[in-house]
């Protein structure tokens, strides 16, 4: 591939995902916590992921997730211009972070083509001012384009899952002895057997035959 010819990532589609779907309401939420980890369970709860703690890809990008709404919210961005840097930052990590086939000047362009795109053009409600532009500029080339070969080495690798047999222990049911047997002082007696003898414990006399005094 010659140098002035560069991948670029396809264009968005209906099969992209969305990991976040930011309404006014979540949004008013984030920018109302008192903390940043209130902020971060409000992502957590928000996110339209599976999120587990020992999971490092969802971790991953729950992270970026939070980073760029609390960008939106340390700037003072309204509803419509948050929606539009998420949607870009989601783009760009499906386009870009998760195939390790593109290259990071490929995947610079493709974030300046979605800036051009989603708040610079004529019209648009997510437009920002030069100021803050710029900051967003700087922030997510720095964050996110610099480091685009450490996400896609994390996103291209398979995470390796470890199964720990367990063995469950399984108590049966007690089996009721006979109902024809008895226990008798600690000995078990068969209830169809013949009485022992009785004896006159004074004259040491069996009492078959005699009436009990």
């Amino acid at each position: 591939m010659a140098d002035d010819e560069v991948e670029e990532p396809t264009s968005v589609t209906s099969n992209e995902k969305c990991y976040l779907t930011l309404s006014p309401e979540f949004y008013d939420e984030f920018c109302s916590c008192d903390s940043d980890q209130e902020r971060w369970m409000a992502t957590c709860k928000a996110s339209c992921l599976d999120f587990y703690i020992d999971n490092s890809k969802s971790e991953i990008i729950q992270e970026y997730l939070f980073h760029n709404l609390h960008f939106c919210h340390e700037n003072g961005m309204s509803f419509d211009q948050a929606k539009g840097v998420m949607s870009i930052a989601e783009s760009y990590l499906q386009r870009c972070a998760m195939d390790s086939s593109i290259a990071t000047e490929a995947a610079a362009l493709y974030f300046r083509e979605q800036v051009d795109s989603v708040i610079l053009s004529n019209g648009s409600s997510s437009k920002l001012d030069v100021p803050v532009l710029q900051k967003f500029l700087k922030f997510f080339a720095n964050s996110f384009v610099r480091h685009l070969e450490l996400y896609q080495e994390v996103f291209g690798s398979i995470q390796k899952e470890e199964v720990t047999p367990t063995l469950l222990s399984v108590q049966t049911p007690f089996i009721f002895p006979s109902l024809m047997s008895c226990e008798d002082r600690g000995k078990d007696v068969d209830a169809t057997e013949e009485p022992e003898e009785e004896y006159d414990n004074e004259n040491f006399e069996p009492l078959t035959g005699r009436s009990k005094s």
